[in-house]
């Protein structure tokens, strides 16, 4: 079942994506603790350029 969120008024459903990872030659410190750093396995396209809010498309001017 999945779990239905609430947020501004409005519901939605989380989407939750299984991104497969490998290690790096990188090692990250966080609160005193080292982690190795992974990087994914593929590459994928990021939709970060664009964004909609509250019905307006704003896009990423460079």
């Amino acid at each position: 079942m999945r779990s239905k969120l609430r947020f501004l008024g409005q519901d939605y459903s989380p989407n939750n994506i299984f991104v497969e990872t490998i290690p790096s030659d990188i090692m990250v410190c966080f609160r005193g603790q080292s982690y190795p750093l992974t990087r994914p396995l593929q590459s994928f396209d990021s939709k970060l350029e664009i964004r909609k809010y509250r019905g307006i498309l704003y896009t990423k001017s460079f």
